[in-house]
């Protein structure tokens, strides 16, 4: 639909709206004020297998953390959001992936601040 005659596209379009735990690219489950790197901590193993397809995001973007600086997808250690056929992901993780699913994907993690899946001490 055309905007009325003279109008600037601006202003005949409203601004997307969605809910403050919803995000464009999917639902947001945690946001931080800084950069993406400070999402938990680099997973070498992870990061490797995702590059190589075996450990990836279920559906991309379906749930995502917010940075400042990027979106990255988020997969939990207990099965929700991963597909993992060889196991390898730990139950008390949760798993943020960044440029995925390519060959540059790095997947960092942290342990899961659901107490239900933390670790027992």
């Amino acid at each position: 639909m055309a905007p009325p005659m003279g109008m600037p596209l601006e202003q005949a379009v409203p601004p997307p709206m969605f809910r403050p735990d919803e995000h464009p690219a999917g639902v947001v489950v945690k946001r931080v004020q800084g950069d993406w790197t400070s999402l938990g901590k680099l997973d070498r193993q992870m990061s490797e297998a995702c590059q190589r397809g075996l450990f990836k995001e279920l559906k991309p973007s379906k749930m995502v953390a917010v940075s400042k600086n990027a979106t990255l997808g988020v997969g939990f250690g207990h099965g929700l959001g991963l597909v993992d056929p060889q196991k390898l992901a730990d139950r008390s993780k949760v798993y943020y992936f960044y440029h995925a699913p390519t060959p540059f994907c790095l997947v960092r993690s942290e342990d899961n601040w659901d107490p239900r899946y933390a670790r027992s001490r």
